[in-house]
C-alpha cells in the first residue's frame, strides 16, 4: 500500500521482551516524526500500541492520523473485551481518517463517529514465471490436484474442520498448509491425513512458488466483515479459490471462487466443485484479476484526493 500510494514505509522491528519491545518502539517512532517532521502519518491497528502512540504524536507534532484498521481493529478478540473495545473506538474516532476494506466495517467506524474510507487490499505483484518449473509440491506426481490452504492457525478459522474434510477427499487430492502451526498442533494434536502437508514457516520466495504451482487455494474464514489477504493473493497468481460463504467475501470476490460453509461435509463437497469447474473458475479469476485492479487505481485515486484535502485543511 504504501508503494501504490508513493509513501515512506518505516518498518521498527525489536527483538526484544514485550514491555522492553514497547518502549523502545515508541522512542523510535517519535523519533523518525521528530525527524522527518512529515504531514501525515499513516499507522497500522493493530498494533494498539503504534496506533495510540501516533494519535497522540499527532497532537503533538500537529500531523494527520490515517489509522489502517484491520478487523481487529474493530472488533478485538471478537469483542469479549469491552474495555478493550471501547480503546479501539477511541482511536477509529480520533484519527482523522480509518481505511478499513468493505462497507460493513465503514459503518461500525461511523457509527463511532469515525470517518471512515473504504480501499481494500490492492492486489499483490507475485511473478509467476519465476516459479512455474519448481515441482516440490507435486512430489513427482503430475495427477495430484494440488490446493494451498493458506493459514495463519488462529482462532477465527476453521482448522479442525478442514483436516477432518480431508478424510473425505481421495488421496490425489492433496492440502498443503502454510504458516507456523507449531503452537496449534501441539495444543490440540489433531488427526492429519495423508492428504494433508503443513509446511512450515516458508521464505517469501518459496511461499510464492508454491502458490503458482497449486491447482487452486483455499482461504477460510468464521469472521462475517474479513476480506482475507490470501485471496487477494490467490488472484494474483490466477488461481480459482474457496472461500467461506460469508456475504462479504461473496460480495467482493464474485468470479472465479466457490464458496462454502465451514462444516467438514460442505467443505469436501465444495472441494469436489471446485475441481469439476476448474476450468472455468480459471477464466472468471483471470477477468476478476483485471476488474479489481482496476477498482483499486479508482479507490487509489480518490483517496489521494482525500489525502490532499486533509492537507491543505490543517
Amino acid at each position: 500500500m504504501s508503494n501504490l500510494l508513493n509513501t515512506e514505509l518505516v518498518e521498527i522491528i525489536i527483538e526484544k521482551p514485550r514491555l522492553i519491545r514497547y518502549l523502545i518502539s515508541i522512542c523510535r517512532t517519535i523519533g523518525e516524526i521528530r525527524t522527518k517532521k512529515p504531514e501525515l502519518v499513516f499507522a497500522q491497528n493493530p498494533s494498539i500500541v503504534l496506533a495510540i502512540t501516533v494519535i497522540l504524536s499527532g497532537r503533538y507534532y500537529r500531523h494527520g492520523v490515517i489509522i489502517d484498521a484491520h478487523n481487529s481493529g474493530l472488533i478485538p478478540i471478537e469483542g469479549k473485551f469491552s474495555l478493550l473495545t471501547t480503546l479501539y473506538m477511541w482511536i477509529n474516532c480520533k484519527a482523522d481518517i480509518v481505511l478499513v476494506t468493505n462497507h460493513s466495517l465503514a459503518e461500525k467506524v461511523r457509527k463511532n463517529r469515525g470517518t471512515a474510507f473504504i480501499f481494500p487490499d490492492p492486489i499483490p505483484k507475485i511473478q509467476c514465471q519465476y516459479h512455474e518449473k519448481r515441482p516440490s509440491i507435486r512430489e513427482g506426481n503430475n495427477q495430484n490436484f494440488t490446493l494451498v490452504l493458506i493459514c495463519s492457525w488462529s482462532d477465527d478459522e476453521p482448522i479442525q474442520e478442514i483436516f477432518e474434510a480431508a478424510r473425505m477427499l481421495e488421496d490425489n487430492i492433496m492440502i498443503w498448509v502454510t504458516g507456523n502451526g507449531a503452537n496449534y498442533l501441539k495444543r490440540n494434536n489433531p488427526v492429519m491425513h495423508g492428504n494433508i502437508r503443513a509446511t512450515g514457516f516458508l521464505s517469501q520466495e518459496d511461499y510464492d512458488a508454491l502458490l503458482c504451482n497449486a491447482d487452486a487455494i483455499i482461504v477460510l474464514t468464521k469472521r462475517e466483515y474479513c476480506l482475507v489477504c490470501g485471496a487477494y493473493e490467490a488472484v494474483s497468481v490466477n488461481k480459482p479459490i474457496l472461500l467461506s460463504a460469508t456475504k462479504t467475501l461473496q460480495k467482493h470476490f464474485y468470479k472465479g471462487a466457490v464458496f462454502t460453509k465451514n462444516s467438514p461435509k460442505e467443505i469436501s463437497k465444495s472441494i469436489e466443485l471446485l475441481m469439476f469447474q476448474i476450468e472455468r473458475l480459471k477464466q472468471e479469476v483471470a477477468v476478476l484479476r483485471q476488474e479489481l485492479i482496476k477498482r483499486s487505481e479508482k479507490d487509489r485515486s480518490e483517496l489521494l484526493q482525500t489525502i490532499e484535502t486533509l492537507i491543505v485543511k490543517d
